[in-house]
């Protein structure tokens, strides 16, 4: 499955991109994202109506026609750099006071899989990098009314950066004969900071993943 055979590399460039969210000399930052406001479980309402709405703005994260609509909650203090996007890292905010970035990475494949099979294969290939004997906390639930699943972990870390503890929430979308999986990973070096607590429930809880837009 490909959600497994990525996550060493998903893993890896989370981190890096954690690297450069924290050095702004490194970083190009857009200062212009776009904020808006704020059964089955495949495929979710378009208008976001079983999302969990929360006080930041949401900025809309850069997909392409076909792809789902995805929306992170931009708090104050956490500003888009665009080092590390790609076809996998979709969009980083950075704090620097904090030490800490979110991290949207977004995968899609051929055919309608089974949503909790996909997840499977996102938490075994987790495990593949960290080792069976990580500490991780599992939760599987529902975002946006989709099958989802929130891992607490330990990044491992890439050069400098070190052990970084993390958040993972994963969330499936099948549409259009395609299995979509997208991820926000909240990492940092500060997690007993309560306004790094703060932030990144509201980046995890208030993230969307919705419906391709019709146009």
């Amino acid at each position: 499955m490909l959600a497994r055979m990525t996550w060493a590399k998903a893993l890896a460039v989370v981190a890096a991109a954690t690297i450069t969210a924290m050095v702004p000399s490194c970083t190009r930052v857009v200062q212009d994202a776009r904020a808006v406001a704020g059964g089955d479980l495949t495929t979710a309402a378009a208008d976001g109506a079983a999302c969990i709405p929360v006080d930041p703005p949401l900025a809309i994260v850069p997909t392409e026609p076909g792809e789902p609509v995805l929306k992170l909650p931009q708090p104050a203090g956490w500003e888009r750099i665009t080092e590390m996007d790609s076809d996998l890292v979709r969009y980083t905010l950075r704090n620097a006071s904090l030490a800490a970035s979110a991290v949207v990475t977004f995968e899609s494949v051929a055919g309608t899989g089974d949503p909790d099979e996909a997840l499977d294969g996102v938490r075994e290939g987790m495990m593949d990098v960290l080792g069976p004997d990580a500490d991780v906390d599992i939760m599987r639930h529902e975002h946006c009314g989709l099958t989802a699943e929130t891992i607490d972990y330990v990044n491992p870390g890439f050069g400098q950066s070190g052990p970084l503890p993390a958040t993972a929430l994963s969330v499936v979308m099948v549409d259009d004969g395609r299995t979509h999986i997208a991820s926000v990973n909240v990492l940092t070096k500060t997690p007993d900071d309560p306004t790094y607590a703060r932030d990144a429930e509201a980046i995890v809880t208030g993230f969307q993943m919705l419906p391709p837009s019709p146009n």
